[in-house]
């Protein structure tokens, strides 16, 4: 990475419990609330105080499981028209969609880690990034627990209050990160105690406008340190 440009700060924000953001294109219309990232809607207070609670588990005081949206622009600097980048959000909460300048870029699913998406290259000047988190249950999760009971079917842990809580929002770091040239897998083989390593690696070319693998060889020079203890 050779620089990031960071996200954090005021967003406009809506939540959309009645799903009808997509189908009405909130990505191309201004949102009416906003909201500060990196946050969650619980913690800007965006839904009313619960009035249950619990002695068996973690709870919020102001939970919300559904769609929300978040929208902002941020400016990419002169100077920098042979770099490409990414968005990269730590800590969201369930499904992410995004779109760039009215596109859709892409979406992305986390429970835990890091979502970065590859956007490509941009030309200098602002541009519009609306994000779209679904914290509602997703995939297969818990399908496991509810083949042996129906009554189950809300303990898995990495999606209900029962260890981190289930949050909508982005609870860390916000950026979009740029680079030239950018290695996207690396595999390193040492089995056993000899010196000898292999070394595997995608790289992105950087010169398309869209990067894609490189096809044939070539020339490069990777920097690798290895400390021994």
């Amino acid at each position: 990475m050779l620089f990031s440009i960071p996200l954090q700060g005021q967003w406009s924000f809506a939540l959309d419990p009645d799903n009808r953001g997509e189908r009405e294109c909130w990505f191309a219309k201004a949102l009416d609330d906003t909201i500060a990232l990196p946050g969650s809607v619980d913690e800007a207070q965006k839904t009313p105080l619960t009035t249950g609670g619990t002695m068996a588990h973690l709870s919020r005081r102001h939970p919300y499981v559904g769609k929300a949206w978040y929208a902002r622009s941020f400016t990419v600097p002169e100077g920098c028209d042979d770099h490409f980048y990414h968005l990269a959000l730590e800590r969201p909460h369930g499904e992410v969609n995004v779109w760039l300048d009215g596109y859709k870029l892409g979406r992305d699913e986390s429970l835990s880690t890091a979502v970065r998406m590859l956007i490509g290259k941009l030309a200098p000047g602002e541009h519009s990034l609306v994000m779209m988190i679904d914290n509602e249950r997703f995939e297969a999760v818990g399908e496991a627990i509810i083949r042996d009971s129906a009554l189950m079917g809300a303990v898995a842990h990495s999606t209900t209050e029962h260890t981190q809580t289930n949050w909508n929002g982005v609870v860390g770091y916000l950026r979009i990160e740029a680079a030239r040239a950018s290695i996207a897998r690396l595999d390193v083989h040492a089995l056993s105690r000899d010196i000898t390593i292999d070394i595997e690696l995608d790289a992105f070319d950087a010169d398309n406008r869209w990067p894609t693998f490189f096809s044939g060889e070539h020339r490069d020079e990777l920097l690798v340190e290895i400390a021994l203890s």
